[in-house]
């Protein structure tokens, strides 16, 4: 019919294509790969056969495994709050900064630096021989040091005794020393390696630039002007801070907190280099039962605690996002409305 407006076609579809392709090649056929194989059964020479199994699945249940799984979800959470902790106020500093190009590109420069070279680097920092040591040496500070740390030391001691004597089991007692809870003897104050304050330091290193980057962004685009109205309205700074700016830059500490819990769990690398023992994580089993054990089914069966782990974390950070983008919507149209 004359004057109709043709139709355009959609195409959409066709424009993401590839993208739908890259996805499906590279994410979704190693993940289907993944959870087959925690089903099937270990070939005697490595690999697997054909044979549906529960096996790995019930392996899962062995004290040893859970232990680790609760260290790893333990070092995990510790790792996040005190780099959220120490991201927040470098991102806000950043914001307020005239020189925000030259703080963004300190944060970025490690970026710049193979991963496992500056993870030797702290090997050298805190080794027996390293500058942490040797520095506190030549400045004559080691007596001092070591006094004040010996102080902390009894005192965590003391209270770690009164757990134990609250406690009274020695399974749940060394439980929570196989967690890193507890310590079972008093430490060497001059040994800054192998120990799990040392991999959750290194690991803080590592991913703090994860948290940096969004939070400095979400911040960067918040109305500076709210706090000085706060402060006008009879608010302290910390409670201008508290109560005005963290709630409104909720999105970028959601997204901090997914870019360096999700990473930290899987973490490999750290624990292996400058950890011991009471810090091996889910990512060194799953490399042990690839290279050594090379039980693939085993090690499948951990990746998918590791997916279903990172992948309820996104599931509750998105749903927290969405709740606060309705809760904003709602008080723009109350506002509207008065």
């Amino acid at each position: 019919m004359r004057g109709e407006v043709p139709r355009r076609r959609n195409y959409g579809p066709l424009y993401s294509l590839p993208m739908m392709i890259w996805f499906t090649v590279f994410f979704l056929a190693p993940i289907i790969i993944i959870v087959v194989y925690s089903f099937l059964k270990k070939d005697l020479y490595g690999g697997v056969e054909p044979v549906f199994s529960l096996e790995s699945y019930r392996s899962l249940g062995n004290f040893n495994y859970i232990t680790v799984t609760v260290r790893t979800i333990f070092i995990s959470i510790v790792t996040t709050v005190i780099t959220i902790l120490i991201a927040l106020p470098c991102g806000y500093c950043m914001a307020r900064s005239k020189h925000q190009t030259l703080l963004l590109l300190l944060v970025i420069i490690p970026f710049w630096t193979n991963f496992l070279i500056r993870v030797f680097a702290w090997m050298n920092i805190l080794g027996a021989n390293g500058f942490v040591i040797e520095f506190l040496s030549r400045a004559g500070l080691m007596d001092a040091y070591l006094h004040v740390a010996g102080a902390l030391v009894r005192a965590r001691e003391a209270v770690e005794g009164g757990i134990r004597y609250l406690l009274r089991s020695d399974a749940v007692i060394e439980f929570l020393a196989d967690i890193g809870l507890l310590h079972r003897s008093s430490d060497d104050l001059t040994m800054f390696l192998y120990n799990q304050s040392a991999v959750i330091l290194v690991l803080i290193y590592m991913y703090l630039p994860y948290a940096i980057l969004p939070l400095f962004s979400t911040i960067d685009k918040f109305d500076f002007s709210l706090l000085e109205a706060a402060r006008d309205l009879g608010a302290t700074k910390l409670e201008s801070m508290i109560k005005v700016l963290l709630p409104n830059v909720r999105g970028g500490i959601y997204t901090a907190v997914l870019f360096t819990f999700i990473p930290i769990f899987g973490a490999y690398t750290v624990p292996l280099i400058v950890g011991g023992m009471n810090s091996y994580m889910l990512g060194n089993i799953i490399a042990d039962q690839l290279l050594k054990s090379r039980n693939w089914p085993l090690a499948s069966a951990f990746s998918m605690v590791l997916t279903a782990v990172t992948t309820a974390g996104v599931i509750v950070m998105m749903n927290l996002q969405r709740r606060d983008a309705r809760l904003v919507e709602t008080s723009k149209k109350n506002g509207g409305a008065a």
